[in-house]
C-alpha cells in the first residue's frame, strides 16, 4: 500500500481561509521553494502514477507532494532521520 501526502493545495477552501488577511496566503507561498502552492491536479497525476503498473515495484511508500515542503505531520520523522545521518544515532519510531 502506498500513500500521497499533499502539502497545500491552492483550492478555493484554502485561499477562503486568507481573505480576511491576504499576506498569510502569501507567506505561505514565501515557504514553498518552487514559491507557489500546488495544484490539485497535480496531486491527481500523482495519484495516477503511483497507481499506475509503472511504479508496479513501489510499495509501502509516502510520496510527498508539497512543492518542497513536507507536510507539518512528517516534519519531526524527518529532523530525526537527518540527525541520524549527521551523528550516527538511530531515529526514534
Amino acid at each position: 500500500m502506498n500513500a500521497v501526502a499533499p502539502g497545500r493545495v491552492d483550492t478555493p477552501l484554502l485561499r477562503s481561509l486568507t481573505t480576511e488577511n491576504p499576506s498569510v496566503f502569501d507567506e505561505w507561498v514565501a515557504q514553498v521553494p518552487m514559491r507557489r502552492l500546488i495544484l490539485p491536479q497535480e496531486v491527481a497525476d500523482t495519484v495516477a502514477s503511483l497507481a499506475s503498473p509503472n511504479s508496479s515495484a513501489i510499495t509501502g511508500q509516502t510520496l510527498i507532494a508539497a512543492g518542497g515542503v513536507p507536510p507539518a505531520g512528517l516534519q519531526g520523522h524527518n529532523a530525526q532521520i537527518g540527525r541520524s545521518q549527521r551523528d550516527g544515532s538511530r531515529p526514534r519510531p
